[in-house]
């Protein structure tokens, strides 16, 4: 059983557990439904990076998309994945790409790259096309480049300035891996402490799999957590013997308070929820 360092642990700063096992995903931008994903192992050497199709980041992504081809997909990605050759290339495998793009990746014209915010007005788009793929930059607050093959560089007015459709549905449409992580937030099996990593690894994907059967099933009155409750229930009944007697638990045993110190801001410097018992409480006395 290991039980040393990991060497897949990656740093993540933006997430509550900074060292963990990063995962890349794709999710269905509506329902957040994990459709596949595939654990960071490290730096793949066995892809060449003079291609840029057969590069460490479009190899993913085509290996996360295999068996999708011809569908009719559209698929969402940020400014990480998104290049011109790897949309040129999910084009001829029939998916419609849309996201936003780094102006630093190869076969973006010198005329996007060379903008500045200083170069731009407020509002002002700027665009060229080749084939199938669009590329375009835009002035809101900050200057932000987008790629898409099927928006074209058409614009709409929204709240007194021109905004590019490829932004709009952006915006609605990117998201499908951050509505999976806030429908699990309130479910955090996966943060109980533990050194073997393949249990944490195997809570993940308990985790996601009763979101995913949660998503498919047919009745949709039931909520996340009646579903959830629900569902030990019948796997208690199915696969209990005997059935355990009934004990009153006691509210110890239910409510387990931890002490936090306060930083200099004032702020508890906790990365866990409140307390559901704890937030219900109230200083307020009432006289008889």
């Amino acid at each position: 059983m290991w039980k040393g360092w990991l060497d897949i642990n990656q740093f993540i700063p933006n997430k509550a557990a900074t060292v963990g096992i990063k995962t890349y995903e794709v999710c269905e931008s509506r329902s957040g439904y994990l459709w596949r994903f595939e654990v960071h192992a490290g730096h793949d050497i066995s892809t060449s990076q003079d291609d840029p199709i057969s590069g460490t980041v479009p190899a993913l992504v085509l290996r996360l998309l295999s068996g999708l081809e011809h569908k009719g997909h559209t698929i969402w990605m940020d400014n990480f994945y998104n290049s011109p050759a790897l949309a040129r290339e999910l084009k001829t495998r029939g998916f419609d790409c849309v996201g936003t793009l780094r102006t630093n990746r190869q076969f973006v014209p010198y005329e996007l790259t060379s903008l500045t915010k200083k170069d731009m007005t407020v509002g002002q788009v700027t665009g060229c096309t080749s084939g199938d793929v669009d590329l375009l930059v835009w002035k809101d607050k900050n200057r932000v480049a987008f790629i898409s093959t099927y928006h074209g560089l058409a614009s709409v007015r929204f709240e007194e300035r021109l905004k590019p459709t490829v932004a709009c549905d952006y915006n609605v449409c990117m998201g499908g891996v951050d509505r999976k992580d806030q429908q699990l937030a309130m479910y955090p099996i996966e943060r109980r402490r533990t050194r073997v990593w393949y249990k944490k690894l195997f809570r993940r994907l308990l985790n996601a799999s009763v979101l995913n059967s949660h998503i498919l099933h047919q009745d949709h009155s039931f909520s996340h957590r009646k579903f959830r409750t629900v569902l030990i229930t019948q796997l208690l009944t199915t696969h209990t013997k005997h059935s355990p007697p009934s004990t009153q638990l006691t509210p110890r045993q239910v409510h387990c308070p931890a002490q936090y110190e306060l930083t200099k801001s004032g702020k508890s410097d906790r990365l866990r929820r409140a307390c559901v018992v704890c937030s219900k409480r109230t200083n307020i006395l009432y006289s008889l």
